[in-house]
C-alpha cells in the first residue's frame, strides 16, 4: 500500500521467498537465532554459517530440540550448521526452478520442498506452516492432506485394534485419518488431518506409555 492507503502489489516483496523462509525456520526452530539471521530474502549460505557460528562461540543456544534435523549426507567432521546450511542451499536452488506457489495442492508443495535432508516428516512440518498463509491457503487437499509417519500409523494400528507394527499403505493412511477427523467433527471438533495425525501420534505415545506403567 502507498501512504494513501492504496494497494499498489498484491503480494509484499518478501512473498515469493516466504516457502524458504519457512524451511528454515521449521529447520532452526530457535526464535532467537533467527532474529540474528533474519529474514533471507537473499540466501547467503555462508552468513547462516557464520551467524550460528558466533552465537555457538558466544555460548548461546542455536537450535532447539523440539524434534530430530538429521541435515542428510555429511563426509564427516563438519559442524551442524555446515550440514544444514548445504542442505538449505539445495533447496534454496530447488525452488528457484519449481517453486511452491499458489494453486499448489499441499501434497504437491511438500514433494516441491523435499531435498536430501529435508524427507517427508519435515516438508510436511513446513507445509503446515504454509497453509496458514496465501500460498496454500486455498490448496483443494487443504482439510484432508497429511504426510504418512510412523508414530501417526501407530496410532491407527492401536486405534483400529491391530498388530502394533502393521505396515499402511498411503491411500489407506489418508483414508482411516479422516475417518477419524470425521468421527470428531461429528463430536464438534473440526480439525484437519494434519491435526489428527499430531492427535494419533500422541495417542500412541499414551498407549506406549500406559503398557509399561
Amino acid at each position: 500500500y502507498d501512504v494513501t492507503g492504496v494497494q499498489t502489489c498484491a503480494f509484499p516483496i518478501w512473498a515469493p521467498s516466504l516457502p524458504f523462509a519457512m524451511a528454515v525456520a521449521r529447520m532452526v526452530n530457535l526464535p532467537e537465532t533467527l532474529v540474528d539471521l533474519g529474514y533471507p530474502y537473499i540466501w547467503d549460505n555462508q552468513r547462516f554459517i557464520e551467524v550460528l557460528a558466533r552465537r555457538k562461540l558466544a555460548g548461546k543456544k542455536v537450535w532447539t530440540s523440539a524434534y530430530m534435523i538429521t541435515g542428510g549426507y555429511s563426509a564427516g567432521g563438519e559442524s551442524k550448521e555446515v550440514i544444514i546450511a548445504r542442505v538449505l542451499t539445495t533447496l534454496y536452488n530447488q525452488l528457484q526452478m519449481v517453486p511452491v506457489e499458489q494453486g499448489d495442492t499441499l501434497d504437491e508443495a511438500a514433494t516441491k520442498l523435499r531435498v536430501p535432508g529435508i524427507g517427508t516428516f519435515l516438508s510436511a512440518q513446513i507445509v503446515a506452516d504454509l497453509k496458514y498463509n496465501y500460498v496454500l491457503e486455498n490448496a483443494k487437499d487443504w482439510n484432508w492432506w497429511c504426510a504418512r509417519g510412523p508414530g501417526s500409523t501407530l496410532g491407527l494400528n492401536f486405534l483400529y485394534e491391530r498388530p502394533e507394527w502393521t505396515s499402511l499403505s498411503v491411500p489407506q493412511f489418508l483414508r482411516e485419518v479422516n475417518e477419524v477427523r470425521t468421527l470428531l467433527r461429528h463430536s464438534g471438533v473440526h480439525f484437519d488431518a494434519q491435526n489428527v495425525q499430531n492427535c494419533l501420534c500422541e495417542f500412541s505415545k499414551y498407549k506406549i506409555g500406559r503398557a509399561h506403567v
